[in-house]
């Protein structure tokens, strides 16, 4: 999966995939690394003004364990302004100061009492844009709503059907103006390793992940696009898990992704 190519890291090469001249429509470089996705696939670079115009006034949600959140962020702060050139190779959610200096808290819902993610004075998630920005913006009427609903536990006791079925809008919303949400993004399963960490791994983590995605999008008014984990980042995947799993999560998320595609294709 990691490869080099003429000295610089590549991340998702194959050998059927060339070698991209100054950025061309099938690659993109950040932080010295380049990227060509899988099979080929187009890819072309936007600026914040363009993803702006394209995403219009529509509102996006990304709910689910870090991996996921951490690319809602990420397009809320490239909706922002901030330039993926310029986007540190760190973690953003939730430990970055950055963040709190760019976003909006979701905050307490008495509604969800015990539910919410960290009590009264904390967070259940991160709303772009930061709602000081728009006093200068108002013709900016996207949004982006990042959730921290990470788990099975919290799947099971109802808050990301609350949150797909625009529930939370109804409360506190003077305060958050969460929106209506036009579409939304979910992924989980690496904080939920027991689940599925015997074999098979990838029919284990279907049956107990994904077919609740399957489930959900019959019983919400929200169009819910299910997300792969990212076997990309097999080093810290394998630092997720306790005990001596951790030693075989990135054949487990490879195997994982593997089955979800094959049955989803079926």
């Amino acid at each position: 999966l990691v490869s080099t190519i003429t000295g610089v890291h590549c991340i998702g090469c194959n050998d059927a995939q060339r070698h991209c001249i100054q950025n061309d429509s099938y690659c993109g470089d950040w932080n010295d690394r380049l990227f060509i996705p899988y099979g080929n696939c187009p890819y072309r670079q936007f600026t914040s003004e363009q993803a702006r115009k394209c995403v219009g006034n529509r509102t996006l949600l990304f709910s689910g364990d870090s991996q996921i959140r951490d690319l809602g962020v990420a397009v809320g702060l490239f909706l922002q302004g901030q330039s993926v050139h310029d986007s540190p190779d760190v973690k953003f959610d939730k430990r970055s100061k950055h963040i709190w200096e760019n976003c909006t808290k979701i905050g307490y819902f008495e509604s969800w009492g015990h539910k919410n993610r960290r009590g009264v004075n904390d967070y259940n998630g991160y709303l772009f844009p930061k709602k000081e920005f728009l006093d200068n913006t108002p013709e900016w009427k996207w949004q982006v709503q990042v959730w921290e609903i990470f788990c099975n536990h919290m799947v099971h006791q109802g808050s990301l059907k609350d949150v797909l079925s625009n529930e939370m809008m109804k409360e506190n919303n003077a305060t958050m103006q969460l929106k209506k949400i036009d579409l939304a993004f979910w992924s989980h399963g690496l904080h939920d390793w027991g689940w599925w960490d015997s074999p098979p791994y990838g029919k284990r983590y279907y049956d107990t992940m994904v077919k609740q995605w399957i489930t959900m999008r019959t019983q919400v008014p929200t169009p819910v696009v299910w997300v792969s984990m990212n076997n990309n980042c097999l080093e810290l995947i394998q630092n997720s898990l306790m005990g001596s799993k951790k030693f075989v999560q990135g054949a487990m998320v490879e195997e994982a992704n593997w089955y979800v595609h094959k049955r989803l294709r079926e």
